[in-house]
């Protein structure tokens, strides 16, 4: 077994699992916001189609939730694209860093806009959540107006006699 000879050096066994689970995090997190960008293109591209219907006509205490599910939506997709610059940033940052490391004699800046890799992680998960939250928001913002729409025509249907369990000899 790989023991490490001061109490700072990480074993090698120890190291490429860390490598290998920091690949898989960053996998999983690109997975993620490209999950959110799709859902919120297609909230935005729902929201389109339900506005050019004229069937859809809004409650009047609803048209606020169906116009705050636009801005949500775009909220949702311009975080996302956010993520996606800072972690950019943040990546090229910790790039830097390992070089400056390896070689004392690297002049590049450790900070862009004058913000260090940290701050572009912080930034980065900040984003993610609020992409996260304002996704969740606007579904449920444009359930709302969508109900108030399309929720009375499902209790004013008629059975469908074919389906009727009389149709069936158990009625």
């Amino acid at each position: 077994m790989n023991q490490p000879s001061n109490c700072n050096e990480i074993p090698a066994s120890h190291s490429q699992r860390y490598n290998r689970w920091q690949g898989l995090a960053i996998a999983q997190t690109s997975v993620a916001v490209a999950l959110l960008s799709a859902l919120s293109v297609a909230g935005l591209g729902t929201a389109l189609s339900l506005l050019q219907n004229r069937e859809f006509v809004a409650a009047l205490q609803c048209k606020f939730a169906f116009a705050l599910s636009f801005v949500l939506f775009f909220t949702c997709a311009i975080s996302c694209c956010l993520v996606v610059i800072t972690r950019a940033m943040d990546f090229r940052l910790t790039a830097r860093t390992v070089r400056k490391r390896s070689n004392l004699e690297y002049k590049k800046s450790l900070t862009i806009f004058r913000l260090t890799s940290d701050k572009y992680g912080k930034l980065t998960w900040f984003f993610f959540w609020c992409a996260c939250l304002s996704l969740a928001l606007a579904s449920a913002a444009l359930a709302i107006a969508g109900s108030s729409v399309y929720a009375p025509s499902f209790s004013t249907m008629r059975p469908n006699p074919a389906l009727h369990p009389s149709a069936f000899g158990r009625g």
